[in-house]
């Protein structure tokens, strides 16, 4: 990578510093749609998820593959990883720590299955945000980076994008 393009890197991951992983989720809101545990938002909603998240990714992947190539990708999804991994890991763990086991799904502790990969979204998630930064074209995934300073994980989408809402938990 270029100089710029480090520097748009670090920016990008200095950015990331005290955002609240999953300090809000689960709670109401009157704006996203609120799944009501992990597994509903992994198994219902994986669809939607796909059919707005995948062709994003797909487009971003070709044109950054062009752009800065395959090597500059990994070490961009490798910073991020290094840079957040722990910190998401602690925030997923808070969660699980307090959230109620108000569902079928939390009373026999299914949802906690899915820890790790709920990680890894998270990180795939804003390792793309961290390609669209680099290349100077902000997108879908450093929107969602908005999603989660709120402390909430984007899940899925509802409705047609760009029209609809996020579906978090």
């Amino acid at each position: 990578m270029e100089d710029e393009e480090v520097g748009r890197l670090e920016t990008f991951l200095d950015s990331l510093d005290g955002v609240p992983w999953f300090s809000a989720a689960g709670q109401p809101s009157a704006i996203y749609n609120v799944v009501a545990d992990v597994v509903v938002g992994w198994d219902d909603w994986n669809a939607p998820m796909l059919g707005v998240w995948l062709p994003r990714s797909e487009a971003l992947e070709a044109l950054a593959r062009d752009v800065i190539g395959d090597a500059a990708i990994e070490t961009i999804f490798t910073r991020v990883s290094e840079r957040i991994g722990q910190p998401v890991q602690e925030g997923l763990r808070a969660y699980f720590a307090r959230r109620p086991e108000a569902t079928p799904n939390t009373k026999c502790g299914a949802d906690l299955g899915l820890r790790s990969e709920i990680v890894d979204t998270v990180l795939r998630d804003l390792s793309w945000g961290a390609v669209e930064t680099v290349l100077g074209q902000p997108g879908f995934f450093v929107s969602l980076l908005d999603v989660y300073r709120e402390g909430r994980w984007p899940c899925s989408w509802e409705g047609e994008y760009p029209e609809g809402r996020f579906v978090v938990l």
